[in-house]
């Protein structure tokens, strides 16, 4: 993945900061010498057009969801997008990344007290289970139903 290209292909500021959840490599590129490859080479130009196009859909869509969706709706999405990302424990189904009731609400772009109602409803509903900060996904295909159909 590429941090900052946004910023850096717009000629912005760059305001994000990201924390590795997991091992990781990074590798920072100079601005001058990613710009001049980009210029010199017509091939990776269109790659990366096509890279921040997908990227404005994927954003545009998420900002539409986040907007018209109802709570249950926004919090199903939250969770498959964690579970697209991170994938999930095969023996313990748990998402490969514990998440703190606050961060998920951020992300489901509503209050951390309407995440923690909203969770209670998908535990009852045997949808998921919760312990601490690990999420176990038990119906995977009701969190994809409800994220499409509650708006």
């Amino acid at each position: 993945d590429f941090i900052g290209l946004r910023s850096l292909m717009a000629d912005a500021r760059y305001l994000s900061s990201y924390v590795a959840i997991d091992n990781s490599v990074a590798c920072v590129i100079e601005r001058r010498a990613f710009l001049k490859t980009v210029e010199e080479n017509s091939d990776m130009a269109i790659a990366i057009i096509k890279l921040l196009a997908k990227e404005l859909i994927r954003q545009n869509n998420r900002l539409l969801n986040l907007t018209q969706k109802h709570l249950r709706g926004r919090l199903a999405e939250a969770i498959l997008l964690l579970h697209e990302a991170f994938g999930s424990d095969e023996k313990t189904k748990n998402l490969n990344v514990p998440v703190k009731r606050s961060d998920l609400a951020e992300l489901a772009n509503m209050t951390t007290a309407n995440a923690i109602r909203v969770l209670g409803w998908f535990k009852e509903d045997g949808f998921i289970e919760v312990e601490n900060k690990n999420i176990r996904i038990r119906d995977l295909k009701a969190l994809k139903e409800i994220s499409r159909t509650d708006k």
